[in-house]
This record gives C-alpha cells, structure tokens and sequence, in this order.
C-alpha cells in the first residue's frame, strides 16, 4: 500500500529562539525525510497557500528544507492549496483516500492535538516533531486545542475557515 507522509505546515516564516537547526518546523521536515528513507515509495506531501507578507511562502520553505533533507524531487508533492491546518488536513485526507493511500501525519508537537482532532476518525498514523516552537504559534494551538473542537462541534467550521482565509489572503498569519 502507498503511504502518504503529511506536513502541516507551521509558520516556517515566524522567529523562533535558539539555533535554527533545532526549529520545530526544520525538526518536522527533517523526521519526514528519515521517514521517507525507512518507507520506500513514500510520498511526502505539504499543502500551504500561504505566504506571509513580506516573506516566501511556507510551500518555499518547507520545499527548500525536504530537499536539503535528501527527498528527492519524485517523492516530493508541495501543494498550492490550504490556507490553515483545517484545509491542510481535509486535503491530506481527500489525497490518501483517492489514491488508496495509508496516512501518517507528521506534526509538530504544538500542534498535534488539533492535528488529531481534525483527523480523527479516519486510520492515520500520527508521528510527533519536537523542537522549538513560535512563541506566537504556540500560544494560538493552546487556544485552538481547546476552541476549535466546541467551534467543530458546534458545525461552525466552514465559518472558522471562512474567517481565517480572509486573514491569509491579506498576507497574515
């Protein structure tokens, strides 16, 4: 079976402390290329749509670093679409399902919980990246960890999406 190695994207363009060899989402990129070596025929897929003002898009970054990380350009499909984690994921999902393909979303740590929320029901492997997170980012997934699944439930996620692509459209995180 086919395996999709999925990257939420996590705001590469944002400061973050420390060196930035240990930056979560450099960790991320890095622990999906050695997950790729270990699964033959893996695809590594991030979808984004986002590019901060004043700054390359998160899909530059992230392909940038997946290569440097030795994923070679056939396993590699960067994804022009998906404004926020909640696009990202139905994306990861539509893909995996349409190619019949097993699922293993690789977060980073901050935001694995909302990551498992918006997958959960579906058979996905979840692998963990740890490293330093935005201060921001991390700040926005405790909220979101807690918020987002009552907004879910509530069925106001098209609102959510809806509210958040008007803020990424104007170049905004």
């Amino acid at each position: 079976m086919k395996t999709i190695l999925f990257l939420p994207t996590q705001g590469p363009h944002l400061p973050r402390s420390g060196p930035a060899e240990k930056f979560d989402w450099r960790e991320q990129c890095r622990l999906a290329a050695r997950l790729r070596k270990e699964m033959p025929g893996a695809t590594v897929y991030v979808p984004s749509a986002f590019q901060q003002a004043g700054a390359p898009s998160e899909l530059a970054f992230y392909g940038a670093q997946l290569r440097a990380e030795g994923v070679p350009e056939e396993a590699l499909v960067l994804d022009p679409r998906g404004l926020d984690t909640v696009e990202q994921c139905e994306l990861a999902l539509a893909l995996a399902h349409g190619v019949n393909a097993r699922l293993v979303a690789v977060s980073c740590a901050v935001h694995v919980a909302r990551v498992r929320w918006l997958l959960r029901g579906h058979q996905v492997q979840h692998v963990i990246a740890r490293g330093t997170p935005s201060r921001w980012l991390q700040f926005t997934h405790v909220v979101l960890a807690i918020a987002f699944p009552f907004l879910d439930v509530l069925g106001l996620r098209g609102w959510w999406k809806r509210r958040v692509s008007r803020r990424r459209l104007a170049g905004r995180q």
